[in-house]
């Protein structure tokens, strides 16, 4: 089932002299199988908006539905016995993944860790055993060199998979990460990224993706979400949110490096898909332009004209 939210309000400290507003009248609907990227500079709203989605915070007013639990804001502003219930069931159902998730890394064995959520559901040694095979599995993580080793003295990006197993183990339908490549190299990030596509993909997740790596979200998201002092501020495919360069700048982001690229390259002529985000895409499409072209007169055109001396 979507994600619906309505008229979300969210106050930090509320009722008290260090009131804080964080999420302003906010409407946002996610539909099943989605892969959505939440962008915006940092204090947004961001990480406020998707601890909604889980029951981490209650509305202060509005309504947030996710699988047809409802969950509207008290006028005390604290949880009552019926909304506490459905946080339990939200947070079997809504998967979240932390900034750093590994700093969360607490058991003295990988297993005992990535286990720690079903055998808390209830579930039997067995089914317990299976679903952390399973997790371990899907996030790339060998059982029988790694599940007896502390999770402590594994890599930054083991580590990380580890913790992202732990959430699979519970069996989400769908999958928040707040920053998921934050802190990992170059390979890592690579690595990080084909897994959450092949979760996506595989196990028809709907992903919820926040991350500050526009070039990130540009090639992984079909939608983007663009928050700005806690309401939104744009949304739409990625093609469509960054082609509105100006607007994006006066909200205080950036765009991807190869969308200014190819952006750039169709002000000077060149007949590029300017929709495309991926390096390797990229490549491959400024190469196929140039070998499309018999004379190249548009290319000589682009580099000597006026125009063609400024850099991209």
């Amino acid at each position: 089932m979507p994600i619906e939210i309505a008229k979300l309000n969210y106050v930090y400290k509320r009722d008290t002299p260090l009131a804080s507003q964080a999420l302003f009248n906010m409407d946002l609907q996610i539909a099943d199988g989605e892969l959505v990227g939440i962008i915006g500079r940092t204090g947004s709203g961001k990480s406020t908006l998707i601890q909604h989605l889980n029951g981490l915070l209650a509305p202060t007013s509005g309504t947030v539905i996710v699988d047809e639990i409802v969950v509207q804001g008290t006028s005390a502003g604290k949880a009552n016995r019926d909304v506490r219930s459905k946080f339990q069931i939200l947070r079997e159902r809504v998967g979240i993944v932390f900034q750093y998730p590994e700093h969360q890394l607490f058991e003295e064995t990988v297993y005992d860790d990535i286990a720690y959520g079903p055998r808390n559901l209830g579930l039997t040694a067995t089914e317990t055993k299976e679903r952390v095979l399973q997790a371990m599995d899907m996030v790339g993580i060998d059982a029988e060199k790694i599940a007896q080793r502390s999770p402590l003295h594994l890599s930054g990006g083991q580590k990380r998979r580890v913790a992202l197993a732990g959430v699979l183990a519970m069996r989400p339908r769908k999958l928040i990460l707040d920053e998921p490549t934050a802190g990992l190299d170059p390979r890592g990030r690579e690595q990080l990224l084909k897994l959450l596509q092949r979760l996506h993909r595989e196990w028809n997740l709907t992903i919820v993706m926040v991350s500050h790596h526009m070039d990130e979200v540009a090639r992984m998201a079909s939608r983007l979400v663009l928050l700005d002092r806690g309401k939104v501020a744009l949304q739409g495919r990625p093609e469509e949110v960054f082609v509105q360069t100006e607007k994006i700048a006066q909200l205080g982001m950036d765009i991807p490096f190869c969308v200014k690229l190819m952006h750039r390259l169709k002000e000077l002529g060149w007949p590029v898909n300017s929709g495309i985000f991926e390096n390797e895409a990229v490549v491959e499409e400024i190469l196929r332009v140039v070998q499309a072209s018999k004379d190249n007169e548009w290319v000589r055109h682009s580099r000597n004209g006026p125009e063609g001396r400024a850099s991209c």
